[in-house]
């Protein structure tokens, strides 16, 4: 900023700075509404390797966070490979049982954030840039 004293082009502008962090982001095949990230947070609470209703409640309140990408926490594929009992894993029906409704109870959480995330004032304030209505 030192730089742009006394500058008058849009590039020294500070007032013309934006901030990237809730622009689409593509990561090969993997399209992001944005760029925030929740990082994996082991929750040492599965059973035998199944998700319970921790998982349920836990996830499905970070996939309404309007966060772009949710990595889950570490997932054994073996009971041997597990770091504790309470961890999750992914080596019998059981497990893929319970992260199936688990995870497919988060998307449908967060698909239903996605619609209502178009009416914030943030949203309305891109789409005057772009140029483009947003509904109230």
């Amino acid at each position: 900023m030192a730089d742009c004293v006394g500058a008058r082009s849009a590039r020294c502008d500070p007032f013309s700075m934006t901030a990237h962090l809730f622009d689409p982001l593509r990561l090969g095949s993997l399209a992001l509404a944005n760029r925030i990230v929740i990082a994996p947070m082991c929750q040492y609470s599965a059973v035998d390797g199944t998700p319970g209703d921790w998982h349920l409640i836990h996830l499905g309140h970070l996939a309404l966070s309007g966060a772009g990408l949710m990595i889950l926490e570490a997932t054994a594929v073996s009971a041997e490979g597990r770091i504790t009992a309470g961890d999750l894993g992914l080596y019998d029906d059981a497990n893929e049982a319970g992260l199936a409704r688990v995870l497919g109870r988060s998307a449908r959480s967060r698909r239903s954030r996605s619609r209502c995330r178009s009416r914030t004032p943030a949203a309305r304030a891109r789409a005057a840039r772009r140029g483009t209505a947003v509904r109230k």
